[in-house]
Order: C-alpha cells, then structure tokens, then sequence
C-alpha cells in the first residue's frame, strides 16, 4: 500500500480471534470522520487511543478529558501518586489537559491556582517517561 491512502483504496482488516475488533475499528473511524465533519486529514487522537467517549452519545461529540484519562499510560504506582497529588490540589486549581501528538502516548495536565493564577504543579507523560 502507498504511504497515501485514497478513497478507492480497498483496506481488508480481520481478526479471527476477536471479530468484535473490526466492529470498533470501523464504529470508532466513523465517529472520527462525522467528528471531523467528513475532513479524512485532520488527525484526532481519540481513534489511536481508541477513546471510547466518542462512541458513547447518538451524536457524535468530542469527549472530555480529565485527569483519570491519562492513568492508563503510567504504571500503577505512578497512577497511584498522581491521583493522589490530583486529589490534593484539585478544589483549588484548574486543570488543563492535552494528549501529545499524532500516534503518541503524550499527556500534559498542568494545574492552575484558582487564586493567583500560578502554575502549581504539571503531571506529564512522554511515551514511556512521567514526571
């Protein structure tokens, strides 16, 4: 296959031992395409974490994310600590969160004073380091 996809390009995609898996594939590239508003470029990354908070209203929307998203790409002691530093500071900061890009298991969430508008801390996770 070309590095290129078009549209009369025939993908065949099995897998035996989980039929179920196809399904999701396709139901989760077509909730990014009506995501996208029909626009096949514009890369989301909720298709390769396999988010499936696009999957669970009738219209088609994009997810919220919160903290307790990105858990899943640290071990659990990591998990542990973080959601109990989160559970600390959370009533008195805001939260921003963003996934990292095209493919990549990035996260950032940075927390805000509510008060002073300062930076407090950042939780963040590049492939396979946190800190």
């Amino acid at each position: 296959m070309q590095k290129t996809v078009k549209k009369e390009d025939l993908i065949t995609v099995s897998y035996i031992d989980n039929r179920a898996l196809v399904v999701a594939l396709k139901a989760m590239a077509d909730a990014l395409l009506e995501l996208n508003k029909g626009n096949i470029r514009q890369s989301k990354n909720y298709f390769y974490m396999m988010h499936s908070g696009i999957l669970e209203n009738e219209k088609v929307k994009e997810p919220k994310l919160t903290v307790e998203s990105i858990y899943h790409a640290v071990d659990s002691e990591k998990a542990r600590i973080a959601a109990a530093l989160h559970e600390f500071v959370a009533g008195e900061t805001r939260q921003t969160l963003r996934m990292g890009g095209f493919m990549r298991n990035d996260w950032s969430c940075v927390y805000t004073s509510k008060k002073t508008k300062k930076v407090l801390m950042s939780f963040l996770v590049e492939q396979e380091l946190s800190y």
